[in-house]
């Protein structure tokens, strides 16, 4: 079986034949291992595959020495596992080697269910389950922001550093810098670097000594090209601008389509050929779409300063680059949008790299006091992942990147902190809507006159059958906890305050409240209420009027049809002066609280 590294290319063939194990065996764990390294799975280079094969075989080695021998995975029993997992008694790397063997097989369908159940529910004790991040794998908003300011910092410094040289070269190659300037000697240096892709040197080939006076060869070439850790951050800021996986961005090429037929600098989007080689010779190559801000917002932010905000325009990152590494693909020969100089050459002999590597995304956290995973506090700086920019660029986006919107939810979304804070606070949101809603449909209990002669009778009946203390009948039967409109079992008891607080909410919202009573003398008020509520109808808005009476006379209108047309007629008579003033009060906002 052949793995193809992510990055660079480099390919290794990992022969299944070797195993000492019956065919059909070695087929099953070669489809385990082709698995384990295909995507979404971590293993992107041939060191992290040959650790899983190396695992594989000795897994085989097990199966292998069984008596009797197995001859495919359905003969697999727990008992292979428990040995596999003796063999290494003893050894500190036991803890490890079943941990990677459940981590390839534990999702393997030709394995029987219950070897696979028994694999995924033991493990050595002190081993803790790899499937449950033991730390988060995304980056928080303080975090994201002093890692992405780093990186514009570095942007920017760049930029201004490499323009400032080519000026200075474009003023000499004018003729506009005389002999005797002081920056006459360092121009020519420029000009010669330009040219060739080397500097003044010697007959031993070393450095002229006259460069030292200059900053050496570092600064010199610093001013036309970027160096590595300048060419990494612009690899880390393209990864957490678009989601993209550090490889691919690192891979991008400095060719480009443009639908619209414009340069470069005035293109609203250009198209990359991008290489995944992982997924596959059908499927390993992908197009990217690289788009510029809108014209209208463009110049929203462009308003403040004369500086174009690259920043917020992936494109205008991927059109800088280019113009920064021209001088790299010139004298490196290679075609790819990245590229810098390094004084120390290469085992090769080279001075100039193509792409950024993993080890410059560590000496890049090193140079700007980025600790290393392992020695990361809570509060201190962040660590550099790669990984976790990619995680954390896809969870603030909600965008799938290269990869289908199931694999973006099942695999960034579902274990994303930040995801997971926000769904709560939708379903939390969601769940107090329906509580509200279902306060809102709450039926206020109407009391009948039969409960009244039989609270009058036997209080302690109908406080038993009202599931209601009896002094709070009582309360209710005197009217002392009347409110206009009902009656209130425990204005303490709101819920529209804390407990032991009194109720602050209008006297038309008592309606909607649990605590509310109904009651018989409570009919002509209420009656004298709907009446005014429904002749306020045409006089007010229509949106006004449906948001803050129609509930009202909703509920008014369930009470109501608790009485006969006889009994609502007699109290309409009994309605009172006093009791139309009340109503008008309340209707007006006058009793509620400011």
């Amino acid at each position: 079986m052949r793995f193809i590294e992510e990055q660079g290319g480099a390919e290794k063939i990992y022969d299944f034949t070797k195993l000492a194990v019956e065919p059909a065996v070695q087929q099953w764990l070669a489809r385990a291992f082709a698995r384990r390294i295909r995507p979404p799975a971590a293993v992107k280079r041939i060191k992290s595959a040959t650790q899983t094969y190396e695992m594989i075989g000795r897994f085989a080695a097990v199966l292998g020495a069984s008596d009797p021998p197995v001859g495919d995975a359905s003969a697999v029993t727990a008992d292979h596992l428990t040995a596999f997992h003796d063999r290494y008694h003893g050894l500190r790397s036991q803890l490890y080697y079943v941990d990677s063997l459940r981590g390839i097989l534990r999702d393997d369908p030709d394995l029987p269910a219950d070897v696979r159940a028994d694999l995924i529910a033991t493990r050595p004790a002190g081993n803790r389950d790899r499937s449950v991040p033991s730390r988060p794998t995304e980056y928080t908003d303080v975090q994201w922001q002093q890692i992405t300011s780093t990186l514009r910092r570095d942007v920017r410094l760049a930029r201004n550093r490499i323009r400032a040289g080519r000026s200075l070269l474009s003023r000499y190659r004018d003729e506009r810098i005389a002999e005797d300037h002081p920056d006459c000697f360092l121009a020519r240096q420029l000009d010669l670097f330009d040219r060739t892709g080397d500097v003044l040197r010697t007959r031993r080939g070393t450095p002229s000594e006259a460069l030292s006076k200059l900053g050496g060869v570092r600064h010199i070439a610093a001013l036309l090209c970027l160096t590595p850790h300048e060419m990494t951050a612009f690899a880390l800021l393209i990864t957490a601008m678009t989601g993209e996986n550090f490889g691919t961005v690192s891979g991008w090429p400095a060719t480009s389509y443009r639908p619209d037929g414009r340069a470069l600098d005035t293109a609203a989007i250009v198209l990359l050929e991008a290489t995944k080689p992982r997924r596959g010779p059908d499927r390993e190559h992908i197009v990217t779409a690289l788009e510029d801000l809108p014209p209208s917002l463009a110049g929203v932010l462009d308003a403040d300063t004369g500086d174009r905000r690259l920043f917020r325009s992936t494109l205008r990152v991927y059109e800088l680059l280019l113009e920064l590494t021209e001088l790299s693909r010139r004298h490196g020969r290679h075609q790819g949008a990245f590229g810098a100089y390094t004084a120390s050459p290469s085992r090769k002999g080279e001075y100039w790299t193509s792409r950024p590597q993993s080890f410059h995304v560590g000496a890049w956290a090193k140079t700007n006091g980025f600790p290393v995973t392992s020695s990361a506090t809570s509060e201190g700086p962040p660590s550099i992942n790669t990984r976790w920019l990619r995680n954390t660029a896809i969870a603030r986006t909600r965008r799938p990147v290269a990869h289908t919107r199931t694999t973006m939810n099942d695999q960034y979304l579902m274990r994303s902190d930040q995801v997971i804070g926000d769904a709560r606070t939708v379903v939390a949101s969601a769940l107090r809507r329906e509580v509200d809603k279902a306060r809102r449909r709450h039926a206020v209990p109407v009391f009948t006159t039969e409960f009244v002669s039989l609270a009058r009778a036997d209080p302690q009946a109908a406080a038993q059958q009202a599931a209601l203390p009896v002094r709070a009948v009582s309360a209710l039967m005197s009217g002392h906890h009347d409110t206009l409109l009902a009656g209130c079992t425990d204005h303490t008891n709101s819920p529209h305050s804390e407990v032991g607080m009194p109720c602050p909410a209008s006297f038309l919202e008592c309606l909607d409240c649990v605590n509310a009573r109904a009651l018989p003398h409570h009919l002509p008020v209420q009656i004298a209420a709907a009446d005014q509520i429904a002749a306020l109808r045409p006089h007010l808005d229509p949106q006004m009027w449906t948001a803050k009476y129609a509930p009202v006379l909703d509920r008014l209108g369930d009470i109501l049809g608790h009485y006969t047309s006889a009994e609502q007629d007699r109290a309409r008579t009994d309605v009172t002066g006093e009791q139309r003033r009340l109503v008008e009060q309340v209707l007006d906002g006058r009793w509620d609280l400011r």
